[in-house]
């Protein structure tokens, strides 16, 4: 069926009616928003004092905290950002899945997590990492299969990593020799993500499926800190206004109460719509870091120490009316370590113009195409599965429903 395209055109009609006072508003807040930016852009204590208390007072609050450096830096890429670029090794982890269906012919899930190596003057390097959960897998436990998909995408980072150190292949890595034969030694090894560096997921009791691909986690994060790897996660087109948020507090006339943090976390206070990416996009050149901020989250509490978790914004545009702003998480013992994170800002510029007019890094891009799996892949593992069923005698035949979509 079509849609019925006369609702959808009068909805579009009385938005027109509105979009001048919604447009004008919004340049009003994020006026505000940037008088306030600048106003406690040396004021880190006190602003981390209300940081503070908005975490005592509400324990799901989230937002960013001052980590030391001015609210309106602007960094430029590192002068030597060709010489860093020509010494680093970067390694991108990028995941798909399978999810369980109760209408396919069988009842399985699977993760493909696909990495990619790139250094200056090697032809980019590709590995495909799959897990199948079966259906006597599946019905012990409630598997939560995009958690597994991001656990395993930290995970075999850290196994290259320890492995280049260690010089012992991962285990199942036939090809490992192949994979990173010619890396320049002692070259400085970035370990990156698509998306939030922090794992995400139902945060339920301890002993749960979460709890404890949480622990394996943050294990992985501890070898790729052991190893001193430049780990981090980069989220495009990012819509988490923790900036806002860290700016609401400010415009506060007294210390935060529960009430005031309530009030903000839902969008209920001045800075209301502004986005940190309009903000940002404002003040970052192309090329430019923002300052570097930590992350204060109900997570606060299992990323501690040197796994802290932090992240600043980057423009990753070369062209300065067309911001493009990117959050780039990284843990504590990156955001502390400058030469680290010039090193980082200086990659993810490299790797962001490589390709035209689209400014993502380019081995974020390729580690999805690895990690995808077709449809005529997807179809081989089912009828796999099926001849295991069909062997035992049962029955192996999607859903009534399913079947009369398929007639489609």
């Amino acid at each position: 069926m079509p849609l019925d395209y006369q609702s959808v055109y009068a909805a579009v009609a009385r938005w027109e009616g509105r979009v001048k006072a919604f447009f004008e508003m919004q340049e009003k807040r994020e006026e505000d928003a940037w008088e306030s930016l600048h106003a406690w852009s040396n004021r880190l204590e006190p602003l981390a004092a209300r940081v503070a208390q908005a975490v005592n007072a509400l324990p799901y609050w989230r937002s960013a905290a001052p980590a030391g450096e001015p609210l309106t830096l602007a960094a430029d890429p590192p002068e030597d950002a060709e010489a860093r670029v020509a010494q680093a090794v970067v390694f991108a982890a990028d995941g798909s899945q399978i999810e369980p269906n109760p209408h396919a012919s069988v009842y399985f899930a699977l993760v493909n997590v696909g990495v990619v190596a790139m250094a200056r003057g090697i032809p980019p390097r590709t590995h495909v990492a799959s897990v199948l959960w079966t259906p006597d897998e599946l019905a012990a436990r409630n598997l939560q299969v995009s958690l597994q998909r991001d656990l395993r995408e930290r995970a075999v980072l850290a196994e290259i990593v320890e492995a280049l150190h260690t010089g012992k292949p991962p285990q199942n890595w036939a090809q490992w020799e192949n994979f990173a034969a010619g890396f320049p030694a002692e070259a400085p090894l970035l370990a990156l993500t698509d998306g939030p560096l922090e794992l995400w997921g139902a945060k339920d009791e301890e002993g749960s499926d979460f709890r404890k691909a949480l622990h394996a986690y943050l294990e992985s994060l501890k070898t790729l800190e052991h190893r001193r790897a430049i780990a981090a996660g980069f989220v495009d087109k990012p819509h988490a206004n923790l900036v806002i948020h860290l700016l609401g507090l400010a415009l506060l006339k007294g210390e935060p109460t529960k009430s005031d943090a309530q009030a903000i976390s839902r969008g209920d206070f001045p800075l209301q719509g502004v986005t940190d990416s309009g903000l940002f996009g404002r003040l970052l050149k192309p090329g430019q870091r923002s300052a570097v901020f930590g992350l204060a989250s109900q997570s606060r509490k299992d990323y501690t120490d040197d796994l802290a978790l932090h992240f600043f914004y980057l423009n990753t545009s070369p062209n300065p009316d067309r911001p493009n702003i990117a959050r780039v998480e990284i843990p504590a013992w990156v955001a502390r370590d400058a030469d680290a994170l010039a090193t980082l800002h200086a990659v993810l510029l490299w790797q962001s113009r490589r390709v035209p007019q689209i400014p993502y890094p380019y081995i974020l891009h390729r580690a999805h195409e690895v990690a995808v799996v077709q449809r005529e892949e997807r179809g081989v593992v089912e009828d796999w599965l099926c001849r295991v069923l069909v062997a035992s005698g049962r029955a192996c035949s999607p859903s009534a429903k399913q079947q009369m979509k398929n007639l489609q």
